[in-house]
């Protein structure tokens, strides 16, 4: 007759633990005192669990979404199961990639609502989990790039390609009163020959005097681009 396997305290059997060795036998069978992961302890043979007929002690039939230790959602592993609650869901503490401990609901977590401790929400550019690239077409059709060090860029780095081929055209940044805008219409179509420059500027008064000047300074800003 084959000696009977001998379980270490700490081996893992689907989201069980064994804790320690029984003193009842059940049939000659060695049994085992177990914690599921849900925190509940029962005893069970070394047959079932080598046989993995009892993976849990049955709380993953009756919650689908009951984790383990490991798991990888976004920037989370779940660490171990929180303190439960009067929901039907559960609670899990799991470690951002930032390094910050935080609480999740479990089906939050499977259905990909928490995805971070809430630090992927504050990162800019490359260091963002949905950065692509920094270019992206915007709901009126144009293109927004990322490109934080430009002048006509906002506060959060963003900026339209329209603006930028314009701007690298002039071989300046554009001024507040200046547009650009697409001769085709097509707004995703940011080749130099299809954009025009516009100005919103004009002369505070009416006088021949202010026409001059204004007549001036459009000719020193402008005048290289005429035909």
């Amino acid at each position: 007759m084959p000696a009977p396997v001998i379980h270490k305290p700490g081996e893992k059997f689907g989201y069980l633990t064994v804790l320690a060795l029984s003193q009842i036998r059940h049939k000659r069978t060695l049994q085992w005192y177990c914690r599921c992961v849900c925190g509940k302890e029962l005893l069970l043979p070394g047959t079932k669990l080598r046989g993995k007929t009892h993976l849990s002690c049955g709380c993953h039939i009756a919650a689908p979404h009951l984790l383990k230790a490991g798991d990888r959602f976004g920037l989370l592993t779940v660490v171990s199961r929180a303190e439960n609650t009067d929901r039907g869901d559960k609670r899990w503490n799991c470690r951002c990639d930032c390094g910050k401990l935080c609480i999740a609901w479990g089906t939050n977590l499977k259905g990909g609502g928490t995805r971070s401790c809430g630090c992927r929400h504050f990162r800019r550019g490359p260091d963002n989990p949905n950065w692509r690239g920094g270019r992206r077409k915007t709901k009126h059709g144009y293109i927004a790039i990322h490109n934080r060090n430009h002048k006509n860029s906002d506060k959060s780095g963003q900026m339209f390609e329209h603006t930028l081929v314009m701007s690298e055209h002039l071989g300046r940044p554009l001024t507040k009163e200046e547009e650009v805008h697409h001769k085709n219409g097509i707004r995703d179509d940011n080749r130099i020959e299809n954009l025009e420059l516009w100005s919103g500027s004009h002369p505070a008064g009416s006088r021949v005097a202010d026409l001059v000047a204004f007549a001036r300074e459009i000719l020193a800003q402008y005048g290289s681009l005429g035909s």
